[in-house]
């Protein structure tokens, strides 16, 4: 009895529709294999052992042999396994973000570890076309249709196309004019620096031996100077890559400690007190010698003869008298009075006196 015959896809056929469990497919090969084993016992009764084969049909041994071993390496997998999915690539819109170098580097990537994932050419196409938007998928749109009069015939005719679009042809000599006059900067750290050195040297083609040469030259002269008594023991790029990345640590953190001491330094001192007597101070006021000498500066009032008259029996009689209507006191008026308040003062009769100083200074 031969054992079941597998379809290409790897599954083995069913008389119904359902699919057959793994129970099912186990208990097959059991039986496959025992038939196997039967076989070789009646081989080995008949003197046509593996080990003789010259005694019989060689070719039913090799068969039999090739058979059992199919057998034996298919028992610990019933079907094939996908692999593992990769991550989708972005949406190529314009080619800025995403660039299209690295959109095109994600979807080769995904196209050819997934390709299990893609049952024809159709679905990578479908698949690259999806990942695509905005301006670079108006750009595959006239030709991806099928009944357009040059469609494309493989997702490597569309990623292409795209390419003839978004990659810059002078991409080399533009890498090379960058290269050529890219530094160090001093406030740049030498990781940073080494990206952009390391990226500019692979787009413009640099070759390998004048990496090391290249590399210094393009350093501060704070790190040239600190590289430079082993620069000569150095070989390769990337052995003169560790040693700027230590060298550069350390200046950093010397830098980082004189800053502190300048700070340290320029930060300004509080005053210290002492008993010493303060001499500075501004001798007291004598309030009673400011009123006497406003009263002095004050210009005499009219003679009696020429004064006012009032309605109010009591200013008249302060008016008469050459005294003040706040604090009854002669020798100034009550807009230049120093010792009374305006709560005590009558405030009609400094109102009243107001008016008539402004009627005098009429002409």
């Amino acid at each position: 009895m031969a054992p079941t015959a597998k379809s290409t896809t790897g599954r083995t056929p069913a008389s119904s529709a359902t699919e057959p469990t793994q129970g099912d497919l186990q208990e097959e090969l059991l039986v496959a294999q025992a038939e196997i084993e039967m076989l070789r016992a009646q081989l080995r009764l008949a003197g046509q052992t593996p080990q003789d084969p010259s005694q019989g049909s060689p070719e039913l041994v090799t068969v039999l042999e090739a058979l059992a071993q199919r057998l034996d390496g298919s028992s610990g997998a019933s079907r094939p396994q996908r692999s593992a999915k990769v991550i989708d690539p972005p949406i190529l819109t314009n080619g800025t973000d995403p660039t299209f170098d690295h959109w095109k580097l994600q979807i080769q990537d995904k196209l050819e570890v997934n390709s299990d994932h893609f049952s024809s050419i159709r679905a990578r196409m479908v698949y690259v076309f999806s990942r695509t938007g905005g301006d670079a998928q108006s750009h595959l749109s006239p030709r991806y249709s099928s009944e357009a009069s040059d469609p494309f015939q493989s997702d490597e005719e569309m990623v292409a196309h795209l390419a003839s679009i978004y990659e810059d042809p002078y991409k080399v000599q533009n890498a090379r004019h960058s290269y050529k006059s890219l530094m160090m900067k001093p406030s740049e750290t030498f990781t940073d620096f080494r990206t952009r050195f390391l990226h500019l040297a692979g787009q413009a083609r640099i070759p390998d031996e004048d990496l090391a040469p290249d590399l210094f030259d393009k350093l501060t002269l704070e790190l040239q100077r600190a590289v430079l008594p082993m620069y000569p023991d150095i070989q390769t790029a990337k052995e003169l890559m560790q040693r700027c990345q230590a060298l550069d640590q350390g200046l950093q953190r010397i830098k980082a400690r004189v800053d502190r001491n300048k700070t340290r330094d320029q930060t300004p001192r509080p005053a210290t007190t002492t008993n010493s007597p303060v001499t500075d101070r501004k001798p007291p006021t004598n309030s009673q010698t400011d009123l006497q000498a406003t009263r002095e500066n004050t210009p005499a009032r009219p003679p009696l003869g020429l004064r006012p008259s009032y309605n109010n029996p009591k200013k008249q009689q302060l008016s008469d008298q050459g005294a003040c209507f706040s604090c009854g006191q002669k020798g100034h008026i009550a807009r230049d009075c120093l010792t009374a308040t305006v709560k005590t003062a009558d405030v009609s009769l400094i109102q009243d006196e107001l008016v008539e100083d402004q009627g005098k200074d009429k002409p």
